[in-house]
């Protein structure tokens, strides 16, 4: 009889532990996510993450996920305060829960953005992300996919190669000045259409094309980009 009382015992701690774990496993996470996002310049195609340089404007989001009892709270009820660098950026406020910046400075590296969170009850949470500040890029590649680039050097058969530099995250696609460079002297073409430029050979086989893009207001926000072709002449 003792046997089977602690046996039937046995059974409801068991019963009443696998429903706390079920419990605990039902009720959804608190989390906070906070994310940002630039208006840093690049192609429709680009697959990576889309980064910003000075003069960029950067948004940062933040979406608290707190779970209490039956749901999650309603998170524009609570009170925002933003930092940048660690210093009050002169944003709080209920319902604030997005923040936005412009990158000034050069040889940057990069912002840290806090956010704190204070609830009605009074108790506070803070989040934080790093956003990485980058220089601006000039990208060339070759117009015809057949003409292989690696390593920075064309090595080709063919009489000509037209080549296109794209730019990435300046912070305006509109206002952009680009010059092409053939061993260093300046492409004085007005046939040449912007981001464009056809290379033949001329005296010599072998050239080092290089490209500046700038910004038009600011001159120190700007990229190189190089490519050295060798015409074979097979």
């Amino acid at each position: 009889m003792k046997k089977n009382i602690k046996y039937i015992l046995l059974l409801i701690v068991i019963t009443f532990m696998g429903n706390g774990f079920l419990v605990s496993a039902a009720t959804p996470e608190s989390i906070f996510y906070l994310t940002w996002e630039s208006n840093g310049l690049s192609p429709v195609d680009y697959q990576g993450k889309n980064l910003s340089s000075v003069d960029g404007v950067i948004k940062v989001s933040v979406q608290p996920l707190i779970y209490s009892g039956t749901g999650y709270s309603d998170s524009s009820r609570w009170q925002y305060r933003w930092y940048l660098d660690d210093e009050f950026a002169n944003v709080d406020g209920v319902g604030i829960k997005q923040f936005r910046f412009r990158i000034k400075g050069y040889n940057l590296n990069s912002h840290e953005v806090k956010v704190k969170i204070t609830f009605p009850n009074g108790t506070i949470q803070e989040k934080v992300v790093i956003i990485p500040i980058v220089s601006p890029r000039a990208v060339i590649k070759p117009v015809i996919k057949s003409i292989t680039l690696r390593d920075g050097i064309i090595n080709t058969n063919e009489s000509e190669v037209a080549l296109i530099a794209t730019p990435y995250f300046f912070s305006n696609a509109n206002n952009l000045k680009i010059k092409w460079y053939r061993d260093g002297e300046y492409e004085n073409n007005d046939s040449l259409v912007k981001n464009n430029i056809i290379v033949k050979p001329s005296g010599s086989n072998s050239f080092l094309m290089k490209i500046l893009i700038s910004d038009a207001t600011d001159s120190l926000i700007r990229a190189i980009g190089q490519v050295r072709i060798n015409f074979l002449g097979i």
